[in-house]
């Protein structure tokens, strides 16, 4: 049975002293993320995205790594957010069946949240549907 990327993702059961939550947005992150991406979009070039969602990553905080992500991820996908939401929600894998003991793991859909916040914002049913 092949896990999606969002499934292959480990993270911390709980936040762990002394270790910034920045740094599950690392290159994993961006490969599982390029991994789930080239599944549904056609012609998602996943090396390109790894190159330049890391690109700098490691200078950036939290919020911005996320965000630097979001951007790689939206040179790639449709321009208006009305196409890109259905491949957006595609990407994102199967529904989780229990939330209990999943730690950090949700923390693999920030960047998808920044990419709908910057992206979205401006098509409200779209981007509704997106943030489900």
């Amino acid at each position: 049975m092949n896990l999606h990327p969002a499934q292959r993702f480990t993270a911390p059961s709980a936040i762990q002293h002394g270790v910034p939550l920045k740094e599950l947005m690392d290159r994993k992150l961006v490969k599982l993320i390029g991994e789930s991406l080239s599944d549904c979009v056609p012609d998602f070039d996943g090396k390109r995205f790894q190159s330049r969602a890391t690109r700098g990553l490691k200078e950036l905080e939290l919020k911005d790594r996320a965000l630097n992500i979001a951007h790689a991820m939206a040179e790639q996908l449709p321009s208006e957010f009305d196409k890109l939401a259905p491949l957006l929600i595609k990407s994102l894998g199967p529904p989780l069946e229990a939330t209990e003991n999943n730690g950090l793991a949700p923390m693999f859909y920030f960047p998808h949240a920044q990419l709908i916040a910057t992206y979205g914002a401006s098509c409200f049913e779209s981007g509704m549907l997106a943030s489900l």
